[in-house]
Parts: C-alpha cells; sequence; structure tokens
C-alpha cells in the first residue's frame, strides 16, 4: 500500500543538468513533497521510447516513466 501512494503521490521540482554523452540526467532538488529530499540530488539514466522518457535509478531496480501529454 506505501508503494503504492508513493508512486501516484510524490512529486519534487528541482533544475537538472544533463551529460549526453553518458545519458545522465541529475536534478538539484528544489523541493518536494518529502522535506528530507529537500535540496538533494540524485542522477538517473535517461532513455527515450516513442513518447516515453524513462529515467532509471543508478543504484537500484526502479524505473520512472515520463509520458508526453497531447
Amino acid at each position: 500500500d506505501a508503494l503504492g501512494e508513493f508512486s501516484s503521490d510524490y512529486v519534487y521540482m528541482a533544475n537538472y543538468t544533463i551529460d549526453d554523452t553518458a545519458d545522465i540526467v541529475q536534478h538539484n532538488r528544489i523541493s518536494a513533497s518529502i522535506p528530507c529530499n529537500w535540496n538533494t540530488s540524485v542522477r538517473r539514466a535517461f532513455k527515450f521510447s516513442g513518447d516515453t522518457l524513462i529515467l532509471s535509478c543508478l543504484d537500484r531496480n526502479l524505473r520512472l516513466k515520463w509520458l508526453k501529454m497531447k
């Protein structure tokens, strides 16, 4: 239950930088729905599949999918 709630309600705002030679994006979180994540950074591998951006955590088996809204 907790994972389902976390995956549907977790949000953050961040600046980002991209290392396109390694296909890595770094999010420098400014604010988040979980306060302990404020002012932290996270690096993720990225790839595109059609209209979908897939972000993969580098240190665990977790993927985030962002779909382009039309």
